[in-house]
């Protein structure tokens, strides 16, 4: 015949360690801990998202263990729990770790847990059975449930009961004395172990079919009488509930029919205007079964005056809308002076107004915007009972721009005097500015910039706030300066003075500009007709510069110098005018220039024209 057990009507919490607070490292024997790291380690770890004891054993010597001993042992109902999780290989690989065993004062393990070759495994009587393979990774919530009068246990693996009423392995002498997680021998591997507890007592109830609570996606339900219920605005459509049974386990519940699980909310339930029933049954382990109600009130839409949504275009609204958040903050893009809102109210029928001016439900408006200003979107209700007003405060990003004064640049971007560059912040704008030419290091702007530099010049510039720079709150600018004319000179070409009819070569253009590039180099003037010539040569840069370069000569006519015998008049006449003369052909002296040079020669004419320029001779 069992003995009859006594238990308080809530467990008392002997022990617990959710080792959050432990120092990451090895661990050693504090806070009634026994540790052993033969043959391993034990340290205190992060991992996944959670900070834990891990254990890990290298080599065959002694016992890698954490442990706490109790020299008044443990009796009665007693709770024995902690989260378990292993990362190692389940390829049949020996390696037993105990999680936990639990001993008599004589030392003699009594109860036994692990996790081995994939399994986790329990001793039921002398008899070691595996319960269900283990996941790498993946944490598990043992809870061992001992009777240490009655010499029987129960384990819940994550709520789940699977041993039910087992006897011991070995009979516990004394009670519980010691609680040890451990691996020895020839058992290599890591396990983790976590939210350590010990109870006395038990949450066992095989009969137990009330609700701890009830909760929702719209929030937590309240106990009302002998039920549960729940208020929700009109705008909430559907419903999805979870609840968590005051006892471990259960058999089985229900929402609205559909089968749940406890703690994991239901499928939508579509909830309509007005008062809403939905019922909760829990089935206990012993087959008893209790239904529970949950009354949810919806408001009615004609009464709403909130919004159902809002959006707001390429700017950020803090922090995320919600039906029942009044006041927001908007940041817009850098320098916006506008944005577009969408607000939709719950209420169908209900009136919308943006800044005083009406809009139409769930269309997009645009307001202009500066820094500092609050926008009012204001609700009401259908039947005129409500007004709700949101409050938007505009949060203008920072924006430089940049005005140039100074020459203009031409087509292909050259300007021929210094650029004058002011940098200013939008209006409201709480921010300074910096400014950088080329790769130079940033630094602040104080003064309109002059750039004079010869050639190009690459001008960024950005607000900064609270020492950082404003994404998209600047630009830069190349600026292409060249204040220098091109270089230009004639090559080749008549020096000093020639003779009437020897006519050199052209002279050739030799010109540069070493900052924008030679355009044009462009030869006029020049002659070889007698008496003074130039030739000027026009360079143009791609600025527009210009440079003139030029080249002076004299073309001389033939001179006579006189003859070298008298001339016979009747050996023909010479014409000028009206008048006509006779003269005879005589060989005669003629002097040319030639350069500086003069030459002298005989010869004989046989065309005066030839010395008499604008005179005609015939011959009889």
């Amino acid at each position: 015949m069992s003995s009859l057990l006594l238990q308080p009507a809530d467990p008392t919490v002997l022990f617990s360690d959710d080792v959050q607070s432990r120092t990451l490292g090895r661990f050693s024997i504090v806070d009634g801990y026994t540790v052993s790291s033969s043959g391993g380690s034990v340290d205190i770890v992060d991992v996944d998202t959670t900070r834990a004891f891990r254990l890990t054993r290298t080599t065959n010597s002694g016992s890698t263990s954490i442990q706490r001993n109790y020299t008044q042992p443990l009796k009665g109902l007693v709770t024995v729990e902690a989260d378990i999780m292993r990362r190692d290989a389940t390829d049949g690989t020996t390696n037993w770790f105990s999680v936990p065993y639990l001993y008599g004062t004589d030392g003699v393990r009594a109860v036994s847990v692990a996790f081995n070759k994939g399994d986790i495994v329990a001793y039921q009587g002398t008899e070691s059975k595996n319960l269900m393979r283990y996941e790498q990774g993946r944490w598990y919530k043992l809870t061992l449930e001992v009777d240490t009068i009655n010499q029987r246990f129960d384990l819940l693996i994550d709520g789940k009961r699977l041993v039910d009423d087992a006897t011991f392995r070995s009979p516990l002498a004394g009670g519980i004395a010691r609680i040890e997680y451990y691996a020895n021998s020839s058992n290599y591997g890591t396990i983790h172990v976590d939210n350590l507890r010990i109870l006395q007592g038990t949450t066992r109830g095989k009969g137990n079919t009330a609700l701890a609570a009830v909760q929702t996606d719209a929030g937590n339900a309240v106990q009302d009488g002998t039920g549960w219920r729940l208020d929700v605005p009109a705008g909430t459509q559907t419903l999805r509930v979870a609840t968590k049974p005051a006892a471990d386990v259960v058999s089985g519940i229900t929402i609205n029919g559909a089968t749940a699980q406890p703690g994991v909310l239901s499928d939508p339930i579509t909830l309509s205007e007005g008062t809403n029933t939905i019922s909760i049954v829990v089935t206990a382990e012993n087959g008893t079964s209790q239904t529970h109600t949950l009354t949810v009130q919806r408001a009615l839409l004609a009464a709403d005056a909130t919004l159902r949504s809002l959006t707001v275009g390429s700017a950020t609204l803090s922090p995320d809308f919600g039906s029942a958040v009044q006041d927001y903050q908007i940041t817009t893009e850098p320098g916006a002076t506008e944005i577009t809102v969408t607000p939709t109210s719950t209420g169908p029928s209900s009136e919308i107004s943006v800044n005083g001016h009406t809009v139409q439900n769930g269309a997009v408006t645009t307001v202009a915007v500066t820094n500092g200003q609050v926008i009012p979107i204001s609700v009401s209700s259908a039947d005129g009972t409500g007004l709700v007003t949101y409050s938007l405060t505009i949060k203008v990003q920072p924006k430089v721009s940049a005005a140039t004064t100074g020459s203009q640049p031409n087509d292909q971007g050259w300007r021929t005097s210094p650029a004058t560059v002011t940098l200013t912040l939008n209006e409201g704008a709480k921010a300074s500015i910096e400014y950088r030419l080329g790769e130079g290091q940033w630094q602040a702007y104080d003064a309109p910039l002059v750039i004079a530099q010869d050639g190009e010049t690459t001008l960024s510039y950005h607000a900064v706030v609270d020492g950082a720079a404003v994404e998209k709150s600047g630009g830069t600018q190349t600026f292409r300066i060249d204040t220098t004319a091109p270089v230009v000179k004639l090559d080749g070409g008549p020096t000093g003075s020639y003779v009437f009819g020897h006519d050199p070569t052209a002279p050739t253009c030799d010109a540069s500009d070493a900052t924008s590039g030679l355009a044009s180099c462009l030869i006029t003037g020049g002659g070889t007709s007698a008496g003074e010539h130039t030739y000027t040569a026009t360079a143009t840069d791609n600025a527009g510069n210009t440079a003139i370069a030029e080249l002076k000569y004299t073309v001389e006519p033939w001179t006579i110098n006189g003859f070298t015998a008298p001339v016979d008049m009747d050996g023909g006449s010479m014409e000028h005018g009206q008048s006509r003369k006779h003269c005879s052909p005589q060989i005669h002296n003629v002097r040319r220039h030639h350069g500086n040079h003069r030459h002298s020669e005989s010869e004989e004419l046989h065309h005066c024209g030839r010395h008499l320029p604008r005179r005609r001779c015939t011959y009889r």
